[in-house]
């Protein structure tokens, strides 16, 4: 609804739908509406997806870039990385969805590419690498936490020369300067156009560097699920490289801490995104279970990452300077698992040239569990998205037909079908949309209008009711 406002000024005020539920900049929907002013506004399903499918396209094409530097043998690693990257629930489920989450992605992890092979070499790249790093920015604000990732490759280039502090204020100006200019226009235009500095939850969403017991736990949430993102990777890696043959009492005595520490840290927090969702209805315990072997799992990450430092692996070295920062400074913010997408093609690097210290059966077994079990993840997590989705719209679409969208609270479906009640004048509300697990059907004492059924993987799952709201005595 951005983008049609965006592309035909006679629909401007349709932008305030998205102000109404977004925190994002209008970065997606900017370049959506150039696609519709291109060929025009179509009610096609995928249309609005395309920049999230390119944003996956440039994503692979920077992991090959990216390793093609390295002068590594064949594309052995290339492969395994794109299984990796492409398996992941988190990239199945948002690179086929209109949301802000792998576009700027892709955009930021292009600009990493050019960047790593135009330092000292090619201008013309680096100014295409900063461009790229400015328009991630305005996609997704998340990803300027890693401009000290280039500020730190700058500061290695000037190291090895004979003018470093010239060169070091040359490079930062040259690369520093497209996206403050970007930003600042679109922080600026968003601004005099719809009043909105910034972000219009910024009271929500800006960080937090003060409340150190909610950033500390906060980075752990973030550690535990990137861990559970990369399954059992890094424990294969990191049992190799730290050359753990067997367990000895100080091993176990790290386990012993990273497992306590992990199971305080796995603790609800108070606010955000960071749970399974109720595609994946799993008790408390067994929750807190994976989160902390997500712990122990992220904390071996950072292992295979020190030893591959210190074993001078340069693409390591330039990676974890945006790595560690990212985790550490978006932990301030609100939490969200989305955000961990900007990590994993990195972090997938990192593993999938660590695996060349297994042995090739081991190696095999690592990346093969993995992929499985992203597999079976994915198709649990793609049938229960999908068929929300489908059964929200069937839903809003009834109740648009029989004419009592002026009268009905969209209730559970306003995330997903919220666009039907855009632009309908209330009227008394006398029904509401509420979801039920199947067994609690029959304790709705309401009448009932209208039900659709939600089925994941074939099992009905939730029950969408639209039911008459009682009057109140």
């Amino acid at each position: 609804m951005a983008a049609r406002g965006l592309s035909d000024i006679t629909n401007s005020d349709l932008i305030n739908a998205y102000w109404d539920v977004q925190a994002n900049p209008l970065g997606y929907s900017l370049i959506l509406a150039s696609i519709f002013r291109a060929i025009g506004y179509h009610e096609w399903f995928w249309l609005t997806r395309v920049p999230a499918i390119f944003g996956a396209i440039f994503i692979i094409l920077s992991g090959f870039m990216l390793l093609r530097a390295q002068n590594l043998p064949g594309r052995r690693h290339f492969y395994l990385w794109s299984l990796l990257f492409v398996c992941s629930p988190m990239i199945i489920a948002y690179s086929t969805s209109a949301t802000a989450d792998i576009l700027p992605v892709g955009l930021l992890m292009l600009s990493i590419a050019f960047v790593l092979k135009s330092i000292k070499v090619n201008r013309f790249e680096q100014v295409f690498s900063s461009i790229l790093f400015g328009l991630a920015i305005i996609t997704k604000y998340n990803a300027v936490y890693f401009g000290l990732f280039f500020v730190f490759l700058i500061f290695l280039s000037a190291r090895n020369t004979k003018n470093p502090v010239k060169l070091w204020l040359t490079e930062v100006s040259i690369f520093l300067s497209p996206p403050a200019v970007i930003v600042g226009v679109y922080v600026w235009w968003s601004s005099s156009r719809f009043d909105v500095f910034i972000s219009n939850r910024l009271d929500q969403t800006r960080p937090n560097f003060t409340n150190l017991v909610d950033w500390v736990q906060t980075f752990g949430k973030y550690l535990s699920f990137l861990g559970l993102f990369c399954c059992v990777i890094p424990i294969f890696a990191a049992v190799r490289l730290g050359g753990i043959s067997k367990f000895k009492p100080k091993h176990m005595f790290v386990l012993a801490v990273l497992t306590l520490t992990g199971w305080l840290l796995s603790k609800p927090l108070p606010v955000g995104e960071m749970d399974f969702g109720q595609g994946f209805p799993l008790g408390v315990r067994f929750v807190r279970f994976l989160e902390t072997f997500g712990f122990i799992n992220g904390v071996a990450i950072f292992q295979i990452g020190w030893y591959r430092i210190r074993a001078s692996n340069r693409l390591t070295q330039v990676l974890m300077a945006g790595l560690a920062p990212y985790l550490i400074l978006t932990s301030a913010s609100r939490p969200s698992q989305r955000y961990l997408i900007f990590v994993l093609p990195i972090v997938f690097l990192i593993l999938v040239e660590a695996l060349d210290e297994l042995p090739k059966r081991t190696k095999y077994l690592a990346i093969g569990s993995t992929a499985l079990g992203f597999a079976a993840v994915s198709l649990l997590g793609m049938s229960y998205l999908t068929s929300q989705g489908n059964v929200s719209e069937e839903m809003a679409v009834w109740v648009e037909e029989n004419n009592l969208i002026s009268q009905t609270s969209a209730g559970v479906i306003k995330p997903h079908a919220g666009q039907h009640w855009w632009g309908i004048a209330p009227d008394e509300t006398r029904y509401e949309i509420i979801a039920v697990k199947p067994s609690a059907e029959a304790q709705v004492k309401e009448r009932i209008l209208h039900r659709e059924p939600m089925k994941v993987l074939g099992k009905v799952t939730r029950v969408y009711l639209l039911r008459e709201i009682p009057v109140s005595p």
